[in-house]
């Protein structure tokens, strides 16, 4: 079997690698189709897929080919279905849409797809709606829960290697994703009035209970967006953007005790690595809005509190503060403690899908199912 694997940004092979390992262990032939068409200068530049610059490891497993000149292959694995270009992409018989966020799912379109490899069942009526609002053909879709592709990479992570390469400080780890100024469209004021009250108070609060309870404090700082300099001087280690095609979130995470993120989908690599999530919503952060009642934070919903089962709030896995509570809380000292087993289980089985994580084998197992199969005779649930 012969399977391309697009990938339009480094930040994508991430999502794709455990399905290249599997399809490589099981003697297929997989090919990188490149996509070189983005900018190769500004803040996303590093992410242009080059032969350079992609990790060394997956030249042993795929040929790499560019966009435009590969040949059709038997099976065509696409991470990030969106805004796809399919006059640029060879002949497949087989088209998987492999989901990589939240919006994948809530965006998903139907023409052109054979297959949506989603987290979990979960999400299957997730991608049914968004696939009905869609233009398309009406041929069904069907939808294969595989498990959530990132979480797999803890299998073979190594944790001393990380801490090694990262330079990560000894010890327990609180590991921050600062609020993504200028990443979308925000008010004036909370784009800089926030940005001098709110945030700052949280960052100087979160560097004195790291202090307190003896912890190293890791910022990491996404590529689009702007972090002020009141970050950088709490942090212990600063993580200035990803490592090139590698899943530098994921590998934090497995080396971190406690989470504190702004609405970012990191919740769900967090909750595979044991690590629990506080979630910070500061007042007009409205980028997230329209998601659904899954996905709208429950500000202030602690230990203790009332029972949810939303994507940022879940019962000793996840919770979300506003700022002004999460200062007071850490001020007191928060009731941080290791992640509820039961509680965590429930979370993963019903957003992230089955354990132990072997995405890319459930990807493989189904590709080579089809294949198997005379064509058209596949039929679907979306």
């Amino acid at each position: 079997m012969r399977i391309g694997v697009l990938i339009r940004r480094l930040n994508q092979l991430r999502w794709a690698e455990g399905a290249i390992r599997a399809a490589h262990a099981r003697g297929h032939a997989v090919m990188l189709l490149l996509d070189q068409r983005g900018s190769s200068t500004g803040p996303k530049a590093s992410e242009r897929p080059d032969h350079r610059t992609i990790p060394a490891r997956f030249a042993a497993w795929a040929s790499y080919q560019r966009v435009g000149w590969a040949e059709p292959v038997d099976a065509l694995l696409i991470p990030a279905p969106l805004g796809i270009d399919w006059a640029s992409l060879p002949r497949a018989e087989v088209r998987a849409a492999l989901q990589t966020s939240v919006s994948d799912a809530l965006n998903f379109q139907r023409a052109n797809w054979d297959v949506f490899y989603g987290w979990s069942t979960w999400w299957r009526g997730r991608v049914a709606d968004a696939a009905a609002r869609s233009a398309g053909r009406l041929m069904p879709i069907e939808f294969v829960p595989v498990g959530h592709p990132l979480a797999e990479h803890l299998t073979w992570i190594d944790r001393a290697e990380v801490r090694r390469a990262l330079d990560l400080p000894a010890g327990p780890l609180v590991l921050v994703f600062p609020f993504p100024f200028g990443a979308h469209a925000q008010s004036w004021r909370l784009r800089y009035g926030y940005r001098w009250t709110g945030d700052r108070r949280v960052a100087h609060a979160l560097r004195r209970y790291c202090d307190r309870a003896g912890l190293g404090l890791v910022v990491a700082r996404r590529l689009k967006a702007h972090l002020p300099r009141h970050w950088a001087d709490v942090a212990d280690r600063l993580i200035d953007g990803e490592e090139p095609g590698e899943p530098t979130s994921m590998r934090l995470l497995s080396v971190a005790s406690l989470f504190v993120h702004h609405l970012s989908s990191g919740v769900a690599e967090a909750a595979a690595a044991s690590v629990f999530s506080m979630g910070i919503a500061p007042a007009g952060w409205t980028a997230y809005e329209g998601r659904g009642e899954a996905f709208t934070p429950v500000r202030g919903s602690r230990i203790g509190g009332p029972p949810s089962r939303r994507f940022y709030d879940w019962l000793y896995v996840a919770s979300t503060w506003t700022p002004g509570e999460f200062v007071r809380a850490i001020r007191s000292g928060p009731e941080i403690n290791q992640v509820g087993a039961f509680q965590r289980d429930a979370y993963v089985a019903h957003f992230l899908g089955p354990e132990p994580f072997q995405a890319g084998a459930r990807i493989i197992d189904d590709l080579e199912r089809r294949l198997a199969r005379p064509v058209g005779q596949v039929t679907g649930d979306v």
